[in-house]
């Protein structure tokens, strides 16, 4: 990293809390992932996908473009 993104980086960590340990931690977590995590992960996912629910919060607009692309792919309504 250049000078100038050391120090922006370096303020962005301190001010969002993040240290060096936490840092280490997501590592081992991310490099310590097996295949039976992923399997596990995808038997929550076809779970989700059988029977959850998704909720999406944006803009009116682009929830109207979403579903000119899939229609009934969304139910919506208005909360505001």
């Amino acid at each position: 990293m250049l000078p100038d993104m050391k120090g922006y980086v370096s303020m962005l960590r301190h001010l969002t809390g993040d240290t060096e340990e936490n840092r280490q931690k997501m590592r081992d977590e991310v490099l310590g992932t097996t295949v039976k995590d992923f399997r596990d992960f995808a038997d929550v996912l076809e779970k989700v996908n059988r029977g959850g629910i998704v909720k999406v919060l944006g803009s009116e607009a682009s929830i109207e473009s979403a579903l000119a692309q899939r229609p009934r792919w969304l139910e919506t309504f208005k909360l505001l």
